[in-house]
Formats: structure tokens, sequence, C-alpha cells
């Protein structure tokens, strides 16, 4: 009997983590001519230690049946950025705003999807997905995950 509370105790200590460590995703959307534009921010662990490699990764996907065109000139239209203690890390560090970044078409049903790592730091880190659909600073949507650093309890 005892065993058998333990074996329980343990399996059930073990499901909990590693639901704490897969990964994470978020999503928001804003409308546009009868359908809209989904924005989703994704983490490839929800929980880490300091120092480990975290993916990241940021999507806009048109969900309408028209194509869409978005510009702007002193923001990329689509970024990631993963804020952390004092600390913040951006996609678009040290890019220059050319039309690759500041140009976005999308046919109904497409996405544009942009990638990065970022090694964690001692403290939470909040990943959050930016799309900028004008130059007015207002007019963005934004999807946020929250990784956990370090990860609770003994098991990563």
């Amino acid at each position: 009997m005892r065993l058998a509370r333990i074996l329980i105790l343990t399996s059930l200590a073990l499901t909990l983590t590693s639901c704490f460590s897969g990964p994470v995703s978020s999503t928001g959307s804003v409308g546009f001519g009868g359908g809209y534009i989904q924005v989703e921010a994704w983490a490839s662990s929800r929980c880490v230690h300091s120092g480990d490699r975290v993916h990241l990764r940021a999507t806009v996907t048109n969900k309408t049946s028209k194509t869409q065109t978005f510009e702007t000139t002193d923001v990329p239209v689509l970024d990631l950025l993963v804020a952390y203690g004092k600390g913040a890390q951006r996609w678009s560090d040290g890019k220059p705003l050319t039309p690759d970044l500041t140009h976005l078409e999308l046919q109904p049903g497409q996405s544009k999807t942009i990638e990065m790592d970022w090694i964690a730091q001692p403290t939470v880190g909040v990943v959050v997905a930016t799309f900028f659909y004008s130059d007015r600073p207002s007019f963005k949507q934004e999807a946020s995950v929250t990784i956990g650093v370090p990860c609770p309890g003994p098991f990563p």
C-alpha cells in the first residue's frame, strides 16, 4: 500500500512537471474586412533553467478572403520581443528597416513567421509577438507568453 502511494505521487509529480516544461503559445487577432488577422507568440518551453536555449516564434496569418498589405516606416511590421528582468532582446535588433521588415503582403490563408533563440536569464521571460498593421502606434495586435525561470520543482 505504501509503495503504491509512493508510485502514484511520483507519477503525479512527473506528469505535472512535464506540463510545465512543454511548448507554450498564445494568439491574438484583429478584425479585417470580413475576417481577421491572427498573431501567435510561441516558445519551445514554458519552463527552463537559466542558461537554457529557448526557441521563439512569431507568426501572423491572414484569415480573410482578400489579399492584405501592411506597411510601416519606423518599426518592423512583425517583431518578436523577449523581456526579462532589466533586459530585453528583439528579433529586429541590429537589422536595418528595409522593405523586407516594413512591408508585408499576405494572400488569404498565408502566414509570415519570424524566429529567434533566447538564452534564458535567471528571471522570468515575457515573449511578445507584435504585429503593426499601421504606422500609428495604437494600430497593433500582440500575443504573449511567459517563460518561467527557473522551473518549479526538482525535475526540469
